[in-house]
């Protein structure tokens, strides 16, 4: 399966849907040129769902990214929303929520395109046969288009998942590609603008999974993501870094365990995988830092004792993630380099932690 749509769709193929429920798709824009947003953009244009606006919400880009699909748009129903500063993610999905006049509301994000031209219209014939009110979208990525640290972080965000992920009902959304309509933000509220950059997905996730509502990934919602952002080492652990400062704060406020609580019968809770995999990602560094800490304490002892034999069983740990993942989804990842890039990023991941819990317990904010 091809997992773009060619550019130039110059003439869709439009079936009249005017008698069918508003699809407002927003698009948070921020220097989107490198991420390709006007592939992104020429995906929904192209659709052959024919009630549709979208609404792009501009973070304060310096590119000319609005200008490019704004051109691209012309004709097409379109909104531009401009921030005077930048606001971050969450505060774009709300402007563009509040925007929207749509009855339902597709997030998508600049970095991701719609796979076929269909996808909207065979998504909202499963939405009013079965009455949804949020699916998430089932993303396609061309393995081999990814370099070693973009294969690298589909490990760590899916678990290894690739082309496609499950369809079957999910824990989190990285709301990359979501369907949601949109009288059900009047229950679960909107996006929490102070989590900038990253952990509005796992604290909407909560949100969503408080209601009793299981998110379901869609097949019919295909869509394929750029990445583009996250294609050298040290972007990779940026980003990690950043993970460690927003997801040491948002743990600290779930409330009694509930978030994490596996529902009888429900064997695939991504967000219980990704907060063992995330306690272990601490977990290590803790203990290989307490080691070099007694080293300095008695030096020979110590570093034959505990770092050593800690360090080695740290690479295996990772080791073996690796050949797991490798095994099931062919990333085709060269073993020695990326296990040790995976100890990296945990690394990473642990000061981003610290940073994280020292802001908390300093400035004690609230996100709820």
């Amino acid at each position: 399966m091809e997992t773009h749509i060619p550019l130039g769709c110059t003439d869709p193929q439009k079936i009249n849907h005017s008698d069918q429920p508003l699809v407002s798709v927003v698009i948070p824009v921020y220097n989107g040129v490198r991420n390709e947003i006007e592939r992104c953009v020429d995906s929904v244009r192209c659709q052959t769902y024919s009630n549709l606006e979208v609404i792009l919400v501009d973070d304060f880009s310096s590119d000319n990214s609005v200008a490019l699909v704004d051109k691209l748009l012309t004709g097409f129903p379109h909104k531009i929303i401009r921030h005077k500063k930048n606001l971050g993610l969450s505060q774009t999905w709300n402007d563009g929520i509040s925007f929207s006049n749509g009855d339902y509301i597709l997030l998508l994000q600049q970095d991701c395109h719609l796979l076929e031209n269909n996808t909207l219209e065979n998504t909202m014939k499963r939405v009013l046969r079965e009455k949804e009110q949020i699916l998430s979208g089932s993303q396609y990525v061309k393995l081999d288009s990814l370099n070693m640290f973009q294969k690298i972080l589909r490990l760590r965000i899916n678990e290894g998942g690739s082309t496609p992920l499950s369809a079957g009902k999910i824990s989190v959304t990285e709301n990359k590609c979501d369907l949601i309509k949109k009288s059900y933000f009047d229950g679960i509220g909107k996006f929490n603008g102070k989590l900038k950059q990253s952990g509005q997905d796992f604290f909407f996730s909560m949100k969503v999974k408080e209601t009793g509502i299981e998110m379901k990934v869609a097949p019919e919602l295909k869509y394929s993501i750029y990445y583009k952002g996250e294609d050298t080492f040290w972007k990779l652990i940026h980003k990690e870094y950043g993970y460690g400062k927003v997801l040491a704060k948002l743990f600290l406020y779930l409330k009694g365990g509930n978030f994490f609580k596996r529902k009888k019968g429900n064997d695939f809770d991504l967000m219980k995988k990704k907060y063992t995999s995330r306690v272990v990602n601490i977990f290590f560094p803790s203990f290989f830092f307490l080691g070099m800490f007694l080293s300095s304490l008695d030096s020979f002892f110590y570093i034959i004792m505990w770092t050593i034999p800690f360090l080695i069983l740290w690479f295996l740990y990772q080791a073996k993630v690796v050949l797991v993942n490798d095994k099931s989804y062919g990333l085709k990842l060269p073993f020695l380099s990326s296990s040790l890039i995976m100890m990296a990023l945990d690394v990473a991941y642990f000061f981003g932690t610290l940073v994280g819990l020292k802001d908390f317990f300093v400035h004690t904010p609230s996100i709820q």
